[in-house]
């Protein structure tokens, strides 16, 4: 995938938001008119659709990655510092609720996605594998598989944005990780200091 230059990127992003479409339902036609380009331009950097929603889909991920690596990092203990990924997920599907449609998409055709799913598995799901890791080497967590913990925690993230999003019509990412993150931590055999 071609990363097209700053000034071009900016008005894809900025078209993609307006439209309010989600990427996959996207049409080239469409951005081009919405953010003022030629078709040309656009087949230039991209080789079709689902090139140019791969670019648009990777820098929602990038946002979320950079939220998640922050939250990581903060001092204060593994249910802690987990409560804030939590939220930085949540917080980043608020902004770009298409994200909660798209991912799933991607899923489904790595073929198509595949550098943008290697861009998630490296910056999203690394810091929290390092996290329940840490966890478990500390006796904070009780998981026996990180794996299967990282997709039971990614899988309930994502059910209750979209139950929310759908229902709702919009996610509150304060209340939602008050929700979901008590659950989470007694799942994995944590108790959340307060």
């Amino acid at each position: 995938m071609k990363r097209p230059p700053d000034d071009l990127a900016a008005k894809l992003l900025e078209a993609s938001s307006r439209l309010g479409t989600v990427g996959v339902d996207l049409s080239i036609d469409d951005m081009a008119r919405e953010a003022g380009v030629a078709r040309a331009t656009l087949y230039y950097y991209f080789s079709g659709k689902e090139d140019l929603v791969a670019f648009l889909l990777d820098d929602k991920v990038t946002a979320v990655a950079a939220a998640i690596e922050k939250a990581a990092a903060q001092e204060g203990s593994v249910p802690e510092r987990l409560r804030g990924i939590v939220h930085a997920v949540f917080a980043g599907m608020a902004r770009q609720p298409a994200l909660c449609l798209e991912m799933p998409t991607a899923l489904q055709n790595p073929e198509a996605f595949g550098e943008v799913l290697l861009h998630a598995e490296e910056v999203v799901m690394a810091p929290l594998r390092h996290l329940l890791e840490e966890g478990v080497d500390s006796g904070a967590l009780q998981i026996t598989d990180v794996t299967t913990a990282m997709t039971f925690l990614q899988g309930a993230i994502w059910q209750v944005a979209m139950v929310r999003l759908l229902g709702d019509g919009a996610l509150d990412a304060d209340e939602a990780t008050e929700s979901v993150t008590p659950l989470l931590l007694g799942a994995f055999g944590a108790v959340e200091d307060t």
